[in-house]
């Protein structure tokens, strides 16, 4: 972990910063945390996604289990499928729950994955009777929100729900827009967005405050592991060019901001000191292991496309798309049927489905 860059994150809460300059700091931290890491004597090149798989197939042999089923959940994903190819002997199923292809290198993908769950929110709010009713022209709002935003910045109150200090918070635009965003990967609070969005736009951060106070001071993110699984396997693989050509996807509102800091992600690549990842664990996995793949219709980082391109090249693989979820259908959704769902695979290697059809979109407040 980095806690490095969680003191920063806390120290630049309420500070107004150019997207450069926030990125330079956030660069620094990540220095410092690789400098402590390195001195720990951790060795950065042994995180990687096939020495993860590997890692599973060493404690399934130690168990002295004959098969087992295995589940993975976003990045988990990943290294399921890499179970899949490098270590299937003792394989009986795959579970596929918001997918991160073995093929997907994660930077070019992102600003398509999050401006598609924006269209679905506002395509969803427009195709609800009584969102549409109460929020009629949402995207406008949110638009032009996140537009005033920018030009003059909100300030509101939050208490983080783990520490129970209270902080003050300054949000531009792109802040906003980038904390919405983090808001769909929680299915249940899906429903609050478009009402947040309203209250926002009137001047009330009440709502926008307890959401932040839940969301806002996450570390459960490793951001050692991610960088040195990323600077293995995805970034080296990726241009400069390539990712801004793929931020264009983004609203000229937050476009620039977002393409600094993704672009930051190469220059810390480059001190992460990393060796880069062998081409052939880019390749699509291809296995007739049973493989069922859990997809979600809100999910705003790992979008159902990719869930049918890990699809494509396993004959047995069964998609079942769940609508009104965010991310991790079967382990975060609090949601009935993906466990149903998953029962009746691990019971029979064959889904039961039928739930699926009776389950809403989110009631939206």
């Amino acid at each position: 972990s980095c806690p490095e860059v969680n003191t920063l994150q806390i120290a630049l809460l309420n500070v107004d910063l150019t997207p450069q300059v926030s990125a330079a700091r956030y660069e620094a931290a990540m220095a410092q945390c690789h400098a402590r890491l390195a001195r720990q004597g951790i060795d950065l090149s042994a995180y990687t996604t096939y020495n993860n798989a590997a890692d599973v197939h060493d404690v399934i042999m130690a168990l002295g289990y004959p098969a087992v089923d295995v589940y993975g959940v976003s990045y988990g994903t990943r290294v399921a499928l890499e179970i899949e190819r490098s270590f299937p002997q003792h394989v009986r199923s795959v579970i596929l729950d918001s997918t991160v292809p073995t093929q997907l290198r994660l930077q070019p993908s992102v600003a398509g994955a999050r401006t598609r769950v924006y269209a679905q929110l506002f395509a969803g709010c427009k195709a609800d009777a009584t969102c549409n009713k109460k929020y009629p022209n949402l995207q406008a709002t949110f638009d032009a929100l996140v537009t005033r935003l920018n030009a003059k910045p909100l300030h509101f109150t939050t208490t983080d729900g783990t520490s129970k200090k209270t902080y003050s918070v300054l949000f531009k635009g792109v802040d906003f827009y980038d904390f919405v965003w983090q808001v769909f990967y929680v299915s249940t609070f899906i429903k609050y967005i478009p009402d947040m969005i309203q209250q926002v736009s009137t001047g009330n951060t009440k709502l926008l405050g307890a959401l932040y106070g839940i969301l806002g001071f996450d570390t459960s993110t490793n951001l050692g592991v991610y960088y040195s699984v990323e600077c293995a396997e995805g970034l080296p693989y990726t241009s400069a060019g390539e990712i801004t050509q793929a931020d264009r996807a983004y609203p000229a509102a937050v476009r620039t901001a977002n393409t600094v800091s993704d672009l930051t992600d190469i220059a810390i690549c480059r001190n992460w000191q990393v060796p880069t990842a062998p081409s052939w664990q880019l390749r699509p996995v291809f296995t007739h292991i049973p493989t069922l793949i859990l997809e979600d219709q809100y999910d705003p980082i790992t979008p159902p496309a990719n869930g049918a391109a890990a699809a494509a090249t396993i004959p047995s693989a069964t998609q079942v798309r769940f609508p009104g979820l965010g991310h991790g259908a079967y382990l975060f959704s609090g949601s009935a049927c993906p466990t149903t769902v998953v029962r009746s695979f691990l019971n029979a290697l064959w889904a039961t489905t039928t739930c699926v059809a009776s389950m809403p979109g989110p009631a939206f407040v």
